[in-house]
């Protein structure tokens, strides 16, 4: 099933600005080495003629984030990396400098861990549904149902089939085309978890949302039980969502 992502977490923000900063630190080299000032237009458009792949490669790049396409972000982010490195390596070459070295360093160590936390960000459970078409039919081995209501009152039932500490994965009854903040509902073992989020993923077809949990239960919630009760009780339990199908 082909998942639409909606959430631009931190990490996505600072993954711009990362690549931003790409540019600009490649550009202040070309500067610095062409002893031009910051403000010559000339000069910034001869840079982008003569650096087409570079910029292209940054601002597609750039576009995948924005439009949230995970593997070709990852694939676009290391070819900026790479790209950056070897352009100031360059640089670095033609005139040394022990500040843009270090530069250089820190900015090879940042993109490291900006490619970790991004992988992390879409490994999240509200983002993979784990549904697999073949296995939609009832009865499942388990089922841990879920209802909730949107903020425009819109109803929705359905029920789990990915959760993590931060979010869930739904499948809903119906389709339904549920987006932004969302209140949830978890049943399981005659007792009510109750949770608030926002809808981050959506399967084209309307039939399953990703929610990732902001709050951890409702104010009107009586027995105090929210997500994370949830998820600690189904964690002892040893009850994964891959048991589902």
């Amino acid at each position: 099933m082909s998942t639409r992502i909606y959430y631009r977490g931190p990490i996505i923000w600072n993954l711009i600005l990362f690549v931003v900063f790409s540019f600009v630190f490649v550009y202040l080299q070309e500067i610095f080495k062409g002893f031009s000032s910051v403000t010559n237009r000339t000069y910034f458009l001869y840079f982008i003629k003569g650096h087409i792949p570079f910029v292209s490669i940054l601002g597609l790049t750039l576009l995948m984030f924005l439009f949230q396409t995970p593997k070709l972000g990852k694939l676009g982010f290391f070819l900026s990396t790479v790209l950056t490195s070897a352009l100031t390596i360059i640089n670095l070459n033609f005139m040394f400098s022990k500040f843009v070295l270090i530069l250089l360093f820190f900015y090879i160590l940042i993109a490291y861990y900006f490619f970790q936390f991004y992988e992390v960000e879409y490994s999240e459970s509200y983002y993979k549904s784990q549904i697999d078409e073949e296995l939609l039919y009832p009865p499942m081995l388990h089922r841990i149902e879920t209802c909730g209501e949107a903020a425009n009152d819109k109803k929705f039932f359905g029920y789990l089939t990915n959760w993590s500490k931060e979010g869930c994965y739904i499948y809903l009854s119906n389709p339904e085309n549920i987006k932004g903040r969302v209140s949830i509902e978890v049943s399981f073992q005659d007792h009510k978890f109750k949770a608030d989020g926002i809808v981050v993923a959506r399967e084209k077809n309307n039939h399953g949302i990703g929610v990732k949990i902001l709050t951890n239960a409702n104010e009107e919630s009586l027995n105090g039980l929210g997500w994370s009760e949830f998820y600690e009780i189904i964690g002892e339990m040893g009850l994964k969502p891959e048991l589902l199908l």
